[in-house]
């Protein structure tokens, strides 16, 4: 069974290079390419960081920092896994396409197995493109050797296991503890997006129990700088990570980096009796797997039905075309569930973003920290951070939002609405929306760094231009070349328009930062106001060509 499940996925990436073969041959290319970009760039970004704490700090705090660093990066790495294999395993598990004919065969047991396996692959991409230039950047630094870089591959592998085997054993132990819940109690439905709408509520409680510990952490406490004749050692690091499980593979790393391997095997080792807990624990609750997916493949009796029938709410498209159009964009959204999930998954990294703000203005406010030299380089860090999360946003939601409804354009096209209004409609949908979003990031950055009013102005400026020129982009791409094979956003994402829009937009944001550099440290508007209307410009541009892009889109 498990040949044919590897030859049925092969044949789905030969079925997709049948046709336009040679431009997604190229798109393949493309992506390498930024791979390679980027992890050149994550690459130099930590070499030189390792080297400026190697050279630039005193000895006695050198190590103990490097722990932390450790310690805070892979329970990130760890925390975006978890969260993008909940997003991906809960619709590979019970919204995979074609996955019938595979649960309707005497072999339907592995199932859940190949699951996980594909789980795995996809939270690989994580290891090449962030974690691997980052261990090459240690590498070099301190000439580990080969055997050191296998031994911390190999560690990081079964952390990818150990974080993929829990989150889909939650997945499935929850879905499960709902379904017995419903049987019990007879009012609570079970269906699946009740049973998303409770993964939900399970990270955002987690959320704010981890949010509760470190937002009051205390780094000058921690490292106790305020004390000089403390010794500060990595006990006292370790002891506020070592109930994670990321914790044995950072002190593998920085027992290799002190050359110790023999103490990096054992901690390795641990690290691998908790991996084979959590297979086992996998092994045992994916049995629970095969009823849920019956339940959810049936969907509700249809006395709920009549009943969810009666009490549910009928929508009233009235008003303006322009209001009917923002509750139908709305609607869409909500009722997405994936999507629902991908913009969760996304607003949890920019969640670890301003927790680290948080943090950052807790410290700078209760010791008095003078960051004066280095307030420009920090605001335009956060305005590339701000930049980049609205780029991932327009690109998930705003560069598909026509290819997505090409099931349903029979039904927009015989509307008595124009293609220019519809266009107009989701333009400022998504406008409002990100804008509103975006003012919301730079006020928490603009509070972190406690900055003058002048220089809050130049940031928000800045970034509200940004957002506009970048959804009005991909507003327009995305128009203008539908993808007529697909409506499926993370396929429309990854196509050549996306990639150039992906490139384009982080290009212009790049553009932004610098221009806020140079009217930080320089003091002179000639910059922001060469790029607003250099900005402003290119969206009147493109939103004059609104009218001939709606004519070429998929609607024709």
């Amino acid at each position: 069974m498990l040949r044919l499940f590897l030859q049925f996925e092969l044949g789905k990436v030969k079925k997709y290079f049948k046709t336009n073969t040679t431009a997604k041959v190229i798109t393949a290319v493309l992506f390498l390419v930024v791979f390679v970009f980027l992890g050149m760039g994550i690459y130099g970004f930590f070499a030189s960081g390792f080297r400026y704490i190697y050279f630039g700090i005193e000895e006695e705090f050198k190590i103990p920092l490097f722990l932390f660093i450790y310690e805070t990066f892979l329970l990130i790495l760890a925390g975006v896994i978890v969260v993008s294999s909940m997003v991906s395993g809960v619709f590979n598990l019970f919204r995979g396409q074609n996955d019938a004919w595979f649960i309707g065969t005497p072999g339907y047991k592995i199932f859940p197995k190949l699951i996980f396996v594909k789980s795995l692959f996809v939270s690989i991409w994580p290891l090449i493109i962030i974690f691997l230039p980052v261990v090459l950047a240690f590498n070099k630094m301190y000439q580990l050797g080969f055997g050191s870089f296998l031994l911390i591959i190999f560690s990081v592998i079964l952390l990818l296991v150990l974080t993929n085997a829990i989150t889909l054993s939650l997945i499935v132990f929850i879905g499960y503890l709902y379904f017995l819940v419903s049987k019990i109690i007879t009012p609570v439905a079970f269906h699946f997006k009740g049973f998303v709408a409770i993964l939900l509520v399970t990270v955002i409680v987690n959320l704010v129990y981890v949010w509760k510990v470190v937002s009051q952490l205390d780094l000058v406490r921690i490292f106790k700088a305020d004390n000089a004749d403390a010794i500060i050692t990595t006990a006292n690091i370790g002891s506020y990570f070592e109930a994670f499980p990321t914790h044995s593979l950072a002190m593998e790393i920085l027992s290799l980096q002190r050359g110790n391997f023999n103490e990096a095997l054992t901690h390795a080792g641990n690290l691998t009796l908790i991996a084979l807990v959590a297979i086992i624990a996998w092994w045992l609750v994916s049995y629970l797997f095969y009823p849920l997916w019956q339940v959810f493949q049936e969907g509700n009796n249809k006395e709920t039905e009549k009943k969810n029938t009666r009490s549910g709410k009928v929508y009233q498209f009235q008003g303006s075309q322009l209001t009917a159009l923002f509750k139908k964009e709305s609607l869409i959204a909500s009722r997405n569930w994936k999507n629902v999930l991908w913009f969760s998954f996304l607003a949890c990294i920019w969640l670890v973003q301003i927790g680290v703000s948080v943090i950052m203005e807790h410290n700078i406010r209760r010791h008095e920290t003078d960051i004066s030299a280095t307030l420009a380089i920090l605001q335009t860090i956060q305005f590339v951070i701000a930049a980049y999360f609205i780029c991932a946003f327009t690109l998930r939601f705003v560069f598909p939002s026509f290819s997505i409804e090409k099931k349903t354009s029979w039904i927009l096209g015989t509307a008595p609405v124009s293609m220019t209004r519809l266009f107009f409609g989701k333009y400022f949908f998504y406008t409002s929306f990100f804008v509103l979003l975006g003012l919301v990031m730079n006020y928490i950055n603009v509070n972190v760094l406690n900055v003058s009013i002048t220089q809050a102005l130049y940031s928000t400026t800045l970034l509200v231009v940004t957002i506009v020129f970048v959804v009005t982009f991909g507003m327009i791409l995305g128009a203008l070349f539908p993808n007529k094979e697909s409506d499926d956003p993370g396929v429309i994402s990854t196509s050549m328009s996306g990639l150039f829009f992906t490139a384009s937009s982080l290009l212009y944001g790049g553009l932004g930062a610098w221009t806020l550099y140079q009217a930080l440290t320089k003091g002179e508007l000639v910059f922001i106001e060469a790029f607003v209307l250099f900005s402003l410009l290119l969206v009147a541009v493109m939103l004059s060509r609104v009218s001939y892009v709606m004519r070429r889109s998929i609607f024709d």
